[in-house]
């Protein structure tokens, strides 16, 4: 029998063709193994728990205090509203709170509790302000609602712990992902050294904290280390990458990973380190500044880049832009930083126009306009070291945020205090002035009422 050449060179290539393929096909189905025993853990974190009771099987609201809280919600998930009684915010929420639990009736337990009797359990939650509202995975794992405090906002927040807190797919799937998500978690880890059960404890709960806020994806495949622009190498199993700004911004976890699910003091450090970065990043490149999140954003650690805009002006495009450019190159200088000192955002200065005239001192007339918030100290600018107006091009925010890192731009007390002690804050200030001023023919006295700053004159005789 004559074999042509190309006949011969069909029999060589057959064979290791039908190889290549068994071995594509063999990774997929390895894989997709290891993407369903992912969907496995995340099933098994929101599966109901045995329960020898029903749940709220009443819906009314349980006054629940120091001695039975722990028997309460052991084995079960409670919605609490920690409140004090001489609280207005916490009485304008009552009526909100107690119709909650009448539309969660069979489902979830709801509950309040007294923090000026119950002193044990608010130090236990570290409860900081009123009202605090958490859903607790008793007795000791709570996750705390930061959004509107509307009947349906709360409800929703409540409904997300039913759902698996994240969702596996493949590394083919990550770049869809990115288009669609403003900020999105990718926690990526080698199946063939890590079983998805590592998982458990640590990653999860940390999953379990941001379902109702940022999107989180496993990815069980070690081909996605180098898609997230992670390297992979034997003293690295898994990597925790938040993805901004369709792609442009990726930011790697460097602390300890598998996270460890152990009561050691080192392994709760760890999960602290990673709940720490993870709330540090988790916000959008440029968020717009809300109900919902303004405690957070404008909370007293943060610095903040903050555009006051009419939405519907033809300027306002132009300083969007603006505005991003100068976040991304900012955040490329602090990269590599543990902390990066600045934050941006941006508000609607149309909607709040008395809000943002009464704070900041801008009319809408003067939209829109950049200013560099301190909350912590009560503190903004609104002028650059030329003493103008802050300019709206990426170079200028970047050099404004770097002035005033380096104190060197003048900066203005806020009228009306932004963050939560501020009048405190306001007082102390105004006191150290009124102290090292020159002594004159006046003296002046200071009272603080409702957050703002009285000035009072008299003579001295």
């Amino acid at each position: 029998m004559v074999v042509s050449r190309f006949g011969a060179l069909r029999l060589v290539l057959l064979p290791l063709l039908l190889a290549a393929a068994l071995v594509v096909v063999a990774a997929n189905a390895d894989n997709d193994d290891a993407i369903t025993a992912a969907d496995a853990v995340a099933a098994a974190a929101v599966r109901p728990r045995a329960s020898d009771r029903p749940k709220n099987p009443s819906g009314e609201v349980v006054h629940l205090t120091d001695a039975d809280f722990v028997s309460a919600t052991n084995g079960t998930d409670w919605l609490v509203m920690f409140h004090a009684p001489w609280c207005g915010h916490c009485k304008h929420l009552a009526p909100t709170w107690e119709a909650l639990a009448r539309e969660l009736q069979g489902t979830l337990d709801v509950g309040k509790v007294d923090c000026t009797t119950e002193t044990a359990t608010a130090k236990k939650f570290a409860i900081r302000g009123y009202p605090t509202l958490k859903l607790v995975r008793g007795p000791d794992a709570s996750f705390e609602f930061r959004g509107m405090r509307s009947l349906e906002a709360i409800k929703a927040f409540a409904s997300k712990f039913s759902e698996p807190p994240f969702k596996s797919i493949k590394t083919t799937e990550i770049d869809a992902q990115i288009q669609r998500n403003d900020v999105a978690l990718y926690y990526v880890y080698d199946p063939l050294r890590l079983h998805a059960e590592h998982m458990e404890g640590g990653f999860t709960e940390i999953a379990l904290a941001l379902r109702t806020t940022v999107p989180v994806f496993v990815v069980p495949d070690a081909n996605a280390f180098a898609h997230l622009g992670v390297e992979h190498d034997e003293s690295r199993t898994a990597a925790l990458v938040v993805v901004k700004d369709g792609g442009t911004e990726r930011r790697a976890f460097s602390g300890t990973l598998p996270l460890p699910s152990g009561n050691d003091n080192k392994d709760a450090a760890a999960r602290r380190a990673a709940s720490r970065w993870v709330a540090e990043n988790r916000h959008p490149l440029i968020p717009q500044l809300d109900g919902g999140n303004s405690n957070e954003i404008l909370a007293p650690e943060n610095r903040v880049a903050l555009l006051l805009v009419d939405p519907q002006s033809e300027e306002t495009p132009a300083a969007f832009a603006a505005l991003r450019d100068a976040a991304r190159a900012w955040n490329a200088r602090w990269r590599d930083a543990e902390r990066n000192p600045a934050r941006f955002a941006w508000l609607d200065a149309r909607l709040r126009a008395d809000h943002v005239a009464k704070v900041y001192g801008v009319k809408a007339a003067e939209l829109p306009r950049l200013v560099v918030a301190e909350p912590g100290v009560d503190l903004y600018y609104n002028v650059a070291a030329d003493g103008k107006p802050i300019g709206i091009t990426p170079t200028e925010i970047v050099d404004a945020l770097q002035l005033v890192l380096d104190g060197k731009l003048s900066v203005i007390l806020l009228r009306y205090p932004i963050a939560i002690g501020g009048s405190f804050v306001v007082l102390i200030l105004v006191f150290l002035w009124w102290a090292l001023s020159d002594p004159g023919e006046e003296e002046v006295t200071f009272t603080v009422k409702k957050e703002t700053v009285k000035k009072e004159t008299k003579t001295v005789v």
